[in-house]
């Protein structure tokens, strides 16, 4: 069953193959129209966005959209007419200003925060120094005139702007996650740096009798963009390999294989709904999961349900899983942004081999509903390493089936030593029963790991 869902998920990538070219091909011409900015560093050299000894408000709101993720569509950029300012000066533009697409708010609302970075960042780094650091970029944006609420260009600058970018820094098709729940997220994204990271950790323990442990989590999936007639809808999906492997070797005795070891295959499918307050996200995964310890065969689809609310309509409260500013950052620690998380969740499984006697009491057909809560935060460069913290409760009840009640504990702090957050320094803790693979599992986990 693995192998012909494997080929089921080449021949679905080479339908949507030539849909995904056109799509990337209608983006970089968009792109080289839309503005010819070279610097993609949220604090860029004086020569991109300066104006004698001030900065020039219409290049750096370019240089805002260039970093921005996700980008903004471009039915809302034909809709504003040349008017750009009015993306961050009027409040309401989304949903409400006709063009906006599924994702233009969460596009927005990025802008607002990749302004407020550079503002802190540049007075931190001595660049660029704002007359009216405590104002907002709908205020600093409502008149065009560069002089009014100026910021001031200083005499340090940097050296010459780094050469262009390499094809990873920016959304690659190709996606590498340490689970396949991640790959929705591109790279640019801001929620990437809180996304799972592929590892490979090996430990050996020399104390007594030799022992040592290897382990490897990744996830390989290549994005495929849908086509929409829809400015209000968007959709991709995303085939993916997957695999969890720990196998620990002890001096003159048995390997012993983790009962939570498993190779999987399938699709992700992410879509994105416009609403009047936000926009609702839906995920469908269908996936075959090979348990390589039980010897199982299980075929499961997991739909999520997830609210991205704007956080004007939420005021005083904090959204649900939109990103918002929780520090602005100073000389010593980074600009930091919380999220919120909460979804609604359904997994429905069948097995079509239910592996080992040792397992068969406990694979059993099931379906279950439940959420996934907690909280993140992520922050962005600063004199000290970047981190970031994501902290989830997994809640699921059985409606039939084995487990009733599954609860599953995660806590996973990175800390990242390069600016595009593609290498970092691991510590995780997990407790309960895991989501794929339904075994029990208490761990405390350090280590080296990547994604892209």
């Amino acid at each position: 069953m693995f192998a012909k869902l494997c080929i089921g998920a080449l021949v679905f990538a080479g339908c949507f193959l030539p849909t995904a070219i056109f799509a990337q091909v209608q983006a970089s011409t968009s792109a080289s129209t839309a503005s010819s900015v070279q610097d993609t560093r949220l604090v860029p050299v004086h020569a991109a966005i300066c104006d004698d000894k001030v900065v020039d408000k219409t290049n750096l709101l370019f240089q805002l959209l260039a970093n921005a993720s996700p980008t903004v569509s471009d039915p809302l950029k034909y809709a504003l007419k040349g008017n750009w300012f009015k993306l961050v000066t009027d409040e309401n533009i989304c949903p409400k200003f006709k063009g906006c697409g599924p994702k233009d708010a969460q596009a927005v609302e990025s802008v607002h925060l990749n302004y407020t970075v550079f503002v802190s960042d540049g007075d931190r780094q001595g660049f660029y120094r704002a007359s009216r650091p405590d104002i907002t970029v709908g205020q600093y944006f409502q008149s065009a005139d560069n002089n009014v609420n100026p910021i001031y260009c200083t005499s340090k600058d940097e050296s010459p702007a780094t050469p262009p970018s390499s094809p990873l820094d920016v959304n690659s098709s190709v996606r590498v996650r340490g689970v396949s729940d991640d790959l929705w997220i591109p790279q640019k994204d801001p929620l990437f740096a809180k996304s799972s990271s592929a590892s490979a950790n090996y430990t050996q323990n020399e104390s007594g009798v030799p022992t040592n442990t290897t382990t490897v989590t990744a996830a390989l999936g290549y994005d495929i963009p849908l086509l929409s007639s829809n400015a209000a809808f968007s959709h991709e999906i995303i085939p993916f390999a997957a695999t969890n492997t720990s196998l620990t070797d002890t001096h003159l005795k048995p390997r012993v294989l983790a009962p939570t070891n498993f190779v999987a295959g399938g699709f992700l499918y992410d879509a994105n709904i416009q609403g009047i307050n936000g926009f609702g996200q839906l995920i469908f995964k269908l996936q075959q999961v090979d348990g390589t310890t039980m010897h199982s065969e299980l075929t499961s689809v997991q739909t999520v349900f997830a609210p991205w609310l704007d956080a004007g309509a939420t005021a005083p409260f904090p959204p649900l899983n939109t990103m918002i500013n929780i520090y602005p950052g100073s000389d010593l620690f980074p600009h930091v942004n919380g999220q919120l998380l909460f979804d609604l969740r359904n997994d429905l499984g069948f097995y079509e081999d239910r592996g080992n006697p040792a397992y068969i009491a406990h694979n059993k057909n099931f379906d279950r509903v439940g959420s996934r809560f907690g909280y993140a935060f992520i922050a962005t460069p600063s004199s000290l390493p970047t981190f970031s913290l994501s902290v989830t409760e997994t809640a699921l009840y059985g409606t039939y089936g084995s487990y009733r009640n599954l609860s599953y504990f995660d806590s996973l702090l990175q800390i990242y030593f390069d600016t595009k957050k593609y290498f970092s320094a691991t510590l995780e803790y997990t407790n309960g029963r895991d989501e794929n693979t339904y075994v029990i599992t208490h761990d405390y986990k350090a280590g080296l790991a990547g994604h892209f």
